[in-house]
């Protein structure tokens, strides 16, 4: 089990390393360069806004239908017709609140029209992640892997056109998305197809949908509380703070956003795995430390270089601009651990299907997350919605590990935690002493890098041997 997710976790990694970041920096960053920070804080809002309510889009089935497949995929032709209808259904759900959201909160007129347009790509997209759990659920790591970047890969092709001509704007990057997301998604139908051998109909009996949603509820609701408190912190800030602290805000996560990207996709690929031990009553130890000791250390060094390179970093991305945002840097990447610990546990605790006590973490984080992003944001504008995320995402993250090794009969290894933080140390000091070094700041930067990567070997978080066995038997 553990060599089956080293090794395709390694080939997720590449696929998603190549695609991913050129989009978030060649793409998504370049968007926001040429229609402006408060143009771009005003749309990231609305996204976020958006993003809050997706759990009415897929109201848990993605992640029910992972543990449905993996335990039984030859049930998939027959509970497919029932999925369906639910999304549809959802669908419709999903843009009449989220309509009704914006006009609460004073949206009118022209981003109305704008916040209609992102409606469709999270429905497109919502739809893209389900056919992608399909595919996870059977096990399918590599053509899910693909799939995932299929829509990225696209829209770098299309803006890379589009962002030539001098009257880009915002329309023109949402429908770039729509199109790119609607290839993507007749993409994903045909893979599951290909490997399920089912057909794709519509039913009308509303029985088998209201019972795949029934027992998909505990999944709905906890992506609704995750949502709340991972997505309000744009919203508030452009409510509060206005627009330009909104873009101030959203140029500052990008980096973030990539940093997430690869933990989703660690995440996506442990559900199926988990869930496959704990069917088979099996010990999960080994997979978590494996996880643990895989994503923490490269966390702790994306922490470090948030803590001693925002500058350079920022300035780089943004110009002038960037030493206004590189604070904002710090504090959002001293958060990258705390997002790495909640991939790995929380994702445990759903395979194990303690979804009851994770919806009371999430309760009470949203309550902890409102306060915080309320208070500071009130006061410190963007830099107070950074440090919320800072707070909120360390509370969480302490919470899961701790009722998801008690829930999981995980011991406590005092060595092995011991061992993680002396790597966080080290990881400080390195960063530290880099700033030193006489010479420019990316040989700063990769030489910080590459020590910190070697020192994985002699603290034992990888192994010589591992990587030797891997290599002769993939």
């Amino acid at each position: 089990m553990r060599r089956l997710f080293v090794t395709n976790l390694l080939f997720v990694i590449a696929v998603n390393a190549l695609v991913k970041p050129a989009y978030v920096l060649g793409v998504d960053r370049v968007v926001q360069v040429r229609v402006g920070p408060a143009s771009y804080g005003i749309y990231q809002a609305l996204v976020n806004l958006a993003l809050i309510f997706t759990v009415l889009l897929d109201f848990g089935l993605a992640n029910y239908n992972v543990r449905m497949v993996a335990a039984a995929p030859e049930k998939l032709p027959e509970r497919m017709g029932a999925l369906l209808t639910a999304r549809v259904l959802l669908s419709a759900a999903f843009c009449t609140v989220v309509f009704c959201a914006a006009l609460l909160l004073g949206y009118r007129g022209v981003y109305l029209s704008l916040l209609g347009g992102i409606l469709l790509i999270q429905c497109l997209s919502q739809a893209h992640l389900f056919f992608r759990s399909c595919l996870s659920g059977l096990h399918k790591f590599k053509a899910d892997s693909l799939l995932s970047v299929a829509d990225r890969l696209l829209l770098i092709g299309v803006c890379a056109v589009l962002l030539r001509s001098h009257h880009f704007s915002l329309r023109w990057f949402v429908g770039a998305q729509i199109g790119c997301y609607t290839v993507a998604l007749v993409l994903g139908m045909l893979l599951v197809k290909r490997f399920s051998a089912l057909k794709y109909r519509f039913t009308l009996r509303l029985q088998p949908v209201w019972q795949a949603m029934r027992e998909s509820l505990p999944y709905a609701l906890i992506a609704f509380l995750m949502s709340f408190y991972l997505r309000m912190d744009a919203m508030l800030i452009e409510r509060l703070s206005g627009a330009t602290e909104a873009g101030r805000y959203a140029a500052a996560y990008r980096l973030l956003d990539v940093g997430q990207m690869f933990g989703l996709t660690f995440a996506s690929l442990l559900l199926p795995l988990y869930g496959k031990l704990f069917a088979e009553k099996k010990p999960v130890h080994t997979l978590v430390q494996t996880s643990a000791n895989l994503l923490l250390p490269v966390s702790f060094i994306v922490a470090a270089v948030g803590l001693f390179y925002a500058d350079p970093i920022m300035t780089l991305l943004y110009g002038d601009n960037g030493h206004h945002e590189a604070p904002l840097f710090t504090v959002l990447m001293l958060a990258f651990p705390a997002f790495s610990l909640t991939h790995i546990y929380s994702t445990l605790m759903a395979a194990s299907g303690k979804l009851h006590i994770m919806n009371r973490i999430a309760a009470v984080v949203c309550v902890i997350s409102l306060t915080a992003n309320l208070l500071l944001i009130s006061h410190f504008k963007s830099m107070g919605g950074a440090w919320a995320t800072f707070l909120t995402q360390w509370v969480v993250s302490l919470a899961y590990v701790f009722w998801g090794s008690r829930s999981s009969g995980l011991g406590f290894n005092g060595r092995w935690i011991s061992t993680l933080l002396l790597y966080a140390l080290l990881a400080i000091a390195a960063g530290y002493g880099s700033t030193f070094l006489p010479v420019a700041w990316p040989f700063r930067l990769a030489l910080m890098g590459l020590a910190l990567l070697l020192l994985l070997f002699p603290m034992r978080f990888v192994s010589v041997a591992s990587l030797r066995q891997l290599a002769t038997r993939g």
